[in-house]
């Protein structure tokens, strides 16, 4: 490992693989700690294994190809949309091009390392490829290893690793974000809510709002002035904006240029090499104000950036995470980021900073194994659902499901059990459970202290 200069929790998460022997599992960092750094330590390391890197998209491809260029040059590029497509001892490669070599290419594999591995689920060409090949070693990394989960808990959070029929096995190693900002690895975020944000009326498509239907209210509130207005009073020198749709970009696009302010829209219907000119112009000042749909909430790296503005609401905590993750890299002319969240964001998840992944006590939380991780429900869920503070959950009636009408200390006594198989399962009473059985673990602690 001398060739690679690693920050300690880099060298720590390397370390699980390699020297620790771990065979299957997910590595967590945060948005902008070296992701690409330590792929090619791994790979480095097991110099006499064939390797197949995937990522979800080109730009994240040469990002991580190039970053291991610097240190070895047994590399090569699988990728129809790169116009290139060879087998090194280390191949790069987008998922939609390897997965169709033969499978006796495919078995030279030994070691499959996944980057943005919250992608990967048990049906499509991840989970294909894999059963293909049944690498001796499955290495994903990600920021964000979970998925919403949709069965009516809102603010629970469902981990890969939880399920039976997960891909991966466990979160090896984990480098939290509070970490990160205590040792300067990410430049200090200042955060900014001008206006109050009423999602209430918008419609869903899935587990998400419509898209269509934020971008009627937003039209309705005035909200793209209020872009206007926000750049107009702010001395920051870039300036990304997060809306739903074209239409809106392109709205918003024309108030900007009618005041004389440099801007220009990105999103995927546009030419890549036009796009690809637009976010070069952008890093080099020439363009002030981005607007994007759907293009930099991952894979768009510019520590310069100094403003964010989420001009969209969502439920999802990934996709929360992953725009505010674009402003959070430090640099030299950079004293902080400000982020204007127009849409109730911050509100509704809280600071991305307060963001934790808990587990430790985890008997506490009624889970099996300290293996199963999970992320705590926010104080605005709380609320919604009517808590107050965190008393009195045994009394709680449930409203719904098999045991509608009872309270939640009477199902426990009726079948201790059901309990056990929600929390499991993730079913629609999980929090409140998780909760209950927290609370009578810290009742019990408090007895044992009088006694």
């Amino acid at each position: 490992m001398s060739n690679f200069s690693l920050r300690y929790y880099q060298e720590n998460a390397v370390n699980v693989f390699t020297e620790g022997g771990c065979n299957n599992g997910i590595i967590v960092l945060p948005t902008g700690t070296g992701k690409s750094l330590v792929i090619s330590a791994i790979a480095h390391y097991f110099s006499d294994k064939k390797i197949l890197v995937l990522q979800p998209s080109k730009e994240i491809l040469v990002q991580n190809y190039e970053k291991y260029q610097t240190y070895s040059d047994d590399a090569s590029i699988f990728s129809a949309s790169l116009n290139t497509k060879e087998i090194g001892r280390v191949t790069f490669a987008t998922i939609g091009s390897v997965v169709k070599l033969q499978h006796n290419i495919l078995k030279q594999f030994s070691i499959i390392i996944i980057d943005e591995c919250h992608l990967v689920n048990k049906d499509g060409q991840y989970s294909d490829l894999i059963r293909i090949i049944q690498p001796n070693k499955l290495i994903g990394l990600t920021a964000t290893p979970y998925r919403n989960n949709t069965t009516g808990i809102g603010m629970r959070y469902e981990m890969l690793t939880r399920k039976r029929d997960s891909i991966f096995q466990t979160i090896a190693y984990k480098y939290e974000i509070q970490d990160c900002i205590k040792n300067g690895f990410w430049s200090p975020i200042k955060y900014h809510t001008p206006v109050e944000y009423n999602a209430g009326k918008i419609q869903l498509k899935g587990s998400d709002y419509n898209d269509v239907a934020i971008a009627e209210h937003n039209f309705e509130i005035k909200l793209h002035e209020v872009i206007q207005q926000t750049i107009e009073s702010s001395d920051r020198k870039h300036f990304l904006v997060f809306l739903s749709t074209i239409t809106e970009c392109e709205y918003t696009a024309k108030l900007l240029q009618g005041v004389g302010i440099s801007c220009r829209e990105v999103h995927s219907k546009m030419p890549k090499k036009e796009r690809d000119g637009i976010l070069t112009g952008f890093q080099d000042g020439t363009i002030k104000v981005v607007l994007n749909v759907g293009v930099c909430t991952t894979g768009f790296d510019f520590p310069a950036l100094d403003c964010l503005i989420l001009g969209r609401p969502t439920l999802s905590l990934s996709l929360y995470y992953q725009m505010l993750g674009r402003a959070v890299r430090t640099h030299p002319k950079k004293s902080h980021c400000d982020i204007y969240d127009l849409c109730g964001n911050v509100k509704h998840f809280g600071r991305i900073e307060t963001l934790k992944f808990v587990g430790d006590n985890y008997k506490a939380l009624g889970l099996t194994s300290e293996k199963q991780i999970l992320i705590p429900p926010t104080k605005t869920y709380l609320n919604k659902i009517g808590y107050i503070g965190y008393n009195n959950i045994a009394d709680t009636v449930l409203k719904h499901g098999k045991y509608e009408g009872m309270t939640v200390n009477e199902v426990y006594k009726q079948n201790p059990s059901y309990i056990d198989f929600c929390i499991e399962n993730q079913t629609s009473f999980t929090g409140l459970f998780q909760r209950f059985l927290q609370e009578r673990e810290m009742a019990a602690n408090a007895l044992m202290k009088q006694i």
